[in-house]
């Protein structure tokens, strides 16, 4: 795999590779459904994302259930918004920031949207916690957490807030997936539990870069018509 590194600090190796159909604990970085490039060699506009392509989603698939449906949480979205603008139960991650994980389960049957605060982090050994990936936990209890790093158990820089879901139905993402919208990827932990802002490129560029082969084409050409 491709060795990543990020200029001005200590050069940590990084790896992505494509998969071919979706797993548990996977990224998705979202694309064009189709190439922007036509056979002529002229662009034409991509579909789906913003014109920067800051606004390329890059998720953390937490849950893929073909009869239930699938959910993750977005990497690249931070809010201006931290824990302790919310709670003063926290203290010790008051400093840290929530993103966006999605706009949660659709208003289906009269009910609303999924409004949830998830977590992620390195410590599979809190209460509540689930092992997505060796080293990358969802859930915990935060009260406990957050008694834990005011005794340096743990760290409460490690921890990534997340306000909301991304969610999708029984076969909906696998859609998505054919149709071209996502390119689906195995990672190391780095690039879930990092922040976004750690890397000196966007997310979406950093993995796909990574990734590197045909995928890192699909960069280029996605950052020409930027």
């Amino acid at each position: 795999p491709r060795v990543w590194r990020r200029r001005g600090s200590q050069h940590s190796g990084v790896w992505a590779h494509p998969i071919g159909q979706l797993e548990k604990g996977c990224l998705l970085v979202e694309v064009p459904k189709k190439s922007s490039v036509k056979s002529d060699g002229a662009k034409t506009k991509s579909s789906g994302t913003s014109q920067n392509g800051q606004g390329r989603r890059v998720i953390f698939l937490v849950e893929n259930d073909k009869q239930h449906g699938s959910y993750g949480l977005i990497l690249n979205q931070p809010t201006p918004c931290s824990i302790g603008d919310f709670t003063e139960r926290l203290p010790h991650f008051a400093d840290s920031k929530i993103h966006f994980g999605g706009e949660g389960h659709r208003a289906m049957e009269g009910r609303g949207p999924n409004r949830e605060l998830h977590a992620i982090h390195p410590y599979p050994s809190l209460a509540g916690a689930e092992q997505v990936l060796d080293g990358v936990c969802v859930g915990a209890d935060l009260r406990q957490a957050s008694v834990f790093a005011g005794k340096k158990m743990v760290n409460p820089r490690a921890f990534k807030f997340f306000y909301s879901a991304s969610c999708w139905g029984a076969g909906q993402l696998e859609q998505e997936l054919e149709e071209g919208q996502w390119v689906a990827a195995a990672c190391s932990k780095e690039l879930i539990l990092k922040e976004s802002s750690y890397w000196e490129k966007p997310l979406w560029q950093v993995v796909l870069e990574v990734m590197g082969g045909k995928h890192g084409l699909l960069c280029r050409e996605l950052c020409d018509e930027l």
